[in-house]
C-alpha cells in the first residue's frame, strides 16, 4: 500500500516537474523573440493609430469601421510572413545543421515541449498585436468609438491562428526552414497557382473557351488558404457595393481556416514526436517532404515555362485563330517539367550528378505532367468542336445582333455557321494576322446551362473584316432568311402579350452622356407589327438588330416580368433601315417624343 501512495506521489512530482520545465521553455524560448514581438507591435501600429488619430478628429468623416476593413487586404500576407517567421525563430534549433541547444535532453515530455514552443510562437506576434490594439482603443477613449476595434481584433486572432497552424506543421514535416517557408507558401497559393496555369494551357489549346476552368472549378481557391484569404480582403476595401456579404464569407472563411490549422497542429505535434531530437542535421529532415514538395514546384514550373513560351515568346497572334495543338502542348510541359526538376534538385544538391539518384522521382513527376496535360488537351480539343444538339437549346445569341434566335430554323442554320466555322479554325493552324476581331455564339440550354464560343475573325488594322472562309460563312448566315422569319416570329409572339410586353423607343444624347426612353402604348403594338415586318422584308434582320455605336434612336422590346423571360430585342430607328417603323412613330408620337422630330 505504501509503495501503491508513493508511485502516485511521485507522480505527482513529475507532472509538477514537466509542468514547470514547459514554462520555464515556454519564457526561455519567449526572451529569444523580443525582434519578432518588436516587428508586429510596430506594423500594428503603424496602421491602427493613425486611424485612431484621425477619428479624434471634430472634422473628420473618416468611417472607422471601413478604414479597419482596409487594413485586413495588407495585413492577411503581412500576417502569413509573420507568423511564420515566428514558428521558425522558435522552433530553430530542431533544424540546426550546426548545432543543437539540448532542449531534447531536458527532462521534458515531447508534448509538452512542443505546446510550449508553439505557445510562444503564436504569443510573440500576439502581444505587438494586443499592446497596439489597447494603445489605439486609448486614443479613442475606450467609448462607443471602439466598438469596430473589437470585431477587427477578431479577424487578425483567427489569421494568427491560421497561418500560425500552417507554418508548424510545414516546419515539422520539412526540416529545414527554407523547404519549410517554400512548403509554407506552397500550402498557402499553390492551388489557386496550379488553376491559373491550367486555365491558361486550356486557353491555349481552346482560345473559343477560355473561361472553362475558371467557372467550372472557381471554388478552388478554397484550397488555397493564403490566396482565398486575399481574394476576399480585396472585396471589402470598398470595391464590393455591399460589404455585409463579402464580411460573412470572410468570418466564414476564418473559421474553417482557423479548424482546420488547429487539426494541422495536432499532426505537427505528431511529427514532433517522432523527431530525433538529440542530433542536429540532416536526420531532421524528412525527405519524403523535400521529394514532394520539388515535385509539385517543378509541376507548376514546367506549367508556368510552358505558358511564358507560347504567350511571350512566340506570341499570341500565332495560335489566336486556331489554338495550339494538342500534342504540342502535352510534349513542351512534360520536357519543362522534367527539367524544371532537374534543375531545382541539382541546385539544391550542388551536383549535377546528384540527379541520377532521383531518376524514378523525376520519371515519375513528368508521367504526372503527361498525364495532366493530356487530359487538359483532350478536354480542349473536344470541348472546341462540341456544338449543342439542337433539342436541347432554348435560345441563341451571337455577336452584333441584338435578337434571340429562337426559331427551330434559325437555330439550324446557327448550328451550320458553328460547324463551318469549327472546320475554318482548325484548318488554319499556323496562320497569323495582324489584328482580330471577335465572333461570340452563346447558346441557351433548356436546364438552364450555356454554353459560349468566340471565335476571332482576321481583320485589318482600321476594323474591316478580311474574307476568310469563316468571316464568308457569318455573312451569309446573316442575309439567310431565316434570321428573317425568327425576328418576324419573335416579335409577333412579344406584342401578343399587350400588357406583358415593354416597347420603349430610346434616345441617345452623345452631347451630354444621357438616355432617355419613351414607352409606346399597347393599343399601338398592332401597327408597329405592321411597320416592323414591312422594314424586315426589305432590309432583313441582320442590318435592323446590328445596332451601330453612333445610332441615336433605337426601338427595344422586353417582358416587363422576369417571370416571362429575358428576352430583349433592340432595333435601329434610322431612315435607312426601318423607314416605315420611323415614319410610323413620328406621326403617331411626335408630339410625346421630341427624340423623333427631324
Amino acid at each position: 500500500m505504501e509503495a501503491m501512495i508513493m508511485r502516485l506521489k511521485d507522480t505527482g512530482t513529475i507532472r509538477r516537474t514537466h509542468a514547470s520545465c514547459g514554462l520555464g521553455l515556454f519564457a526561455d524560448t519567449c526572451l529569444r523573440m523580443p525582434h519578432v514581438m518588436l516587428g508586429s507591435l510596430l506594423v500594428y501600429l503603424v496602421l491602427l493609430v493613425p486611424l485612431a488619430l484621425s477619428e479624434t478628429k471634430p472634422d473628420s468623416m473618416a468611417n472607422l469601421e471601413t478604414a479597419l476593413s482596409a487594413t485586413i487586404h495588407p495585413l492577411v500576407p503581412l500576417t502569413a510572413l509573420l507568423s511564420f517567421y515566428s514558428v521558425a525563430t522558435a522552433f530553430s534549433w530542431t533544424f540546426d545543421r550546426q548545432a543543437t541547444d539540448l532542449y531534447g535532453a531536458l527532462p521534458v515530455r515531447r508534448r509538452t515541449q512542443f505546446l510550449a514552443l508553439l505557445l510562444s510562437s503564436v504569443s510573440a506576434p500576439l502581444v505587438g498585436l494586443l499592446v497596439a490594439w489597447l494603445v489605439s482603443c486609448a486614443i479613442l477613449g475606450f467609448g462607443p468609438n471602439v466598438a469596430p476595434m473589437v470585431p477587427w481584433l477578431g479577424v487578425q486572432l483567427l489569421l494568427v491562428v491560421t497561418f500560425s497552424g500552417l507554418s508548424v506543421l510545414c516546419t515539422q514535416a520539412a526540416g529545414r526552414a527554407g523547404t519549410a517557408f517554400l512548403c509554407f507558401m506552397m500550402v498557402g497559393i499553390y492551388a489557386e497557382v496550379v488553376r491559373q496555369l491550367g486555365h491558361a494551357l486550356y486557353f491555349l489549346v481552346d482560345p473559343t473557351f477560355g473561361l472553362f476552368l475558371q467557372g467550372v472549378h472557381a471554388n478552388a481557391t478554397w484550397l488555397s488558404p493564403l490566396a482565398r484569404l486575399h481574394q476576399l480582403s480585396l472585396h471589402i476595401t470598398g470595391a464590393a457595393e455591399s460589404q455585409v456579404p463579402w464580411m460573412s464569407q470572410l468570418w466564414h472563411a476564418l473559421g474553417m481556416y482557423a479548424l482546420a490549422s488547429t487539426l494541422c497542429m495536432g499532426v505537427a505535434a505528431w511529427l514532433f514526436g517522432r523527431r530525433d531530437l538529440e542530433r542536429a542535421g540532416d536526420g531532421f529532415v524528412y525527405l519524403a517532404a523535400q521529394e514532394l514538395v520539388v515535385a509539385l514546384l517543378s509541376l507548376a514550373m514546367g506549367a508556368g515555362l510552358a505558358c511564358v513560351l507560347f504567350f511571350m515568346v512566340i506570341g499570341a497572334a500565332k495560335w489566336q485563330l486556331s489554338g495550339v495543338p494538342a500534342p504540342l502542348i502535352c510534349l513542351v510541359t512534360t520536357a519543362f517539367t522534367a527539367l524544371s526538376y532537374a534543375t531545382v534538385t541539382a541546385v539544391a544538391k550542388r551536383s549535377v550528378r546528384s540527379v541520377r539518384g532521383h531518376i524514378p522521382v523525376l520519371a515519375a513527376t513528368a508521367s504526372i505532367a503527361l498525364v495532366a496535360s493530356v487530359a487538359l488537351g483532350w478536354a480542349g480539343t473536344s470541348n472546341a468542336s462540341y456544338i449543342p444538339p439542337a433539342s436541347e437549346i432554348k435560345s441563341a445569341t451571337m455577336s452584333e445582333l441584338s435578337m434571340p434566335i429562337t426559331s427551330k430554323s434559325a437555330i439550324k442554320s446557327l448550328r451550320n455557321l458553328h460547324a463551318k466555322l469549327n472546320e475554318a479554325r482548325t484548318s488554319s493552324y499556323g496562320a497569323m494576322w495582324k489584328a482580330y476581331s471577335s465572333f461570340d455564339i452563346a447558346y441557351q440550354m433548356k436546364d438552364g446551362s450555356s454554353v459560349i464560343r468566340s471565335y476571332s475573325l482576321p481583320c485589318t488594322e482600321d476594323g474591316t473584316i478580311l474574307d476568310t472562309d469563316a468571316a464568308i460563312a457569318v455573312r451569309r448566315f446573316k442575309a439567310k432568311g431565316a434570321l428573317d422569319a425568327n425576328l418576324r416570329q419573335t416579335v409577333s409572339s412579344m406584342l401578343a402579350g399587350k400588357e406583358e410586353v415593354w416597347v420603349s423607343v430610346d434616345c441617345q444624347d452623345s452631347s451630354n452622356s444621357t438616355d432617355t426612353s419613351y414607352r409606346v402604348s399597347s393599343a399601338d403594338y398592332s401597327s408597329l407589327q405592321e411597320k416592323l415586318d414591312a422594314d424586315i422584308n426589305k432590309n432583313g434582320a441582320a442590318r435592323i438588330t446590328s445596332v451601330p455605336n453612333e445610332s441615336a434612336l433605337s426601338l427595344s422590346m422586353s417582358y416587363a416580368s422576369p417571370s416571362k423571360g429575358d428576352l430583349t430585342i433592340t432595333m435601329v430607328l434610322s431612315e435607312k433601315t426601318t423607314p416605315s417603323t420611323l415614319a410610323w412613330l413620328r406621326e403617331r408620337y411626335a408630339t410625346t417624343m421630341p427624340a423623333l422630330r427631324e
